[in-house]
């Protein structure tokens, strides 16, 4: 007779064992009866696939599987996550493989990194548009003519 043992904090299933009779009952009953210790079931898990877990519910006494993603991530701006609980997926802006450390401000382009600090020029000069002068290109319609202004500019 088998028995799975799983986690006494989150139920995560840690294993399988053969296990004992129960001497006292034999010796005396002439019955055989397994002793099932604590944070163990009879009942086979089901098999978790990658980033999944088999997890024991007391309350139901069942196999749940839950999301597994335990582990260090980083935001689409370098900055790190770490996924410590079961159950617990991975953002969308998220990725598993580390920034450059070389890079001061990274950015994940969802496939890369790439640096995303650009020096400042100190001969740059602000452009200044106003809110009135925004407002006539929109409604005149040369809102894309603006935009073509100010790609020239900037170049």
């Amino acid at each position: 007779m088998k028995i799975y043992t799983y986690h006494y904090l989150n139920g995560e299933y840690l294993g399988s064992k053969n296990a004992r009779k129960d001497p006292l009952e034999l010796e005396l009953n002439d019955e055989v009866v397994w002793l099932l210790p604590a944070n163990a079931t009879f009942i086979n898990p089901p098999d978790a696939k990658e980033n999944e877990a088999t997890v024991f519910n007391t309350d139901s006494q069942e196999w749940d599987i839950v999301a597994d993603f335990r582990g260090i991530y980083f935001f689409s701006d370098g900055n790190p996550l770490d996924i410590v609980d079961l159950g617990v997926k991975v953002p969308v802006n998220c990725t598993d493989i580390a920034p450059p450390a070389e890079f001061k401000k990274p950015f994940w382009d969802g496939y890369n990194w790439i640096e995303n600090y650009i020096e400042p020029d100190p001969d740059d000069k602000p452009i200044v548009i106003t809110v009135g002068i925004f407002n006539q290109l929109i409604e005149a319609g040369d809102f894309l003519e603006f935009m073509d202004i100010f790609k020239t500019i900037g170049e």
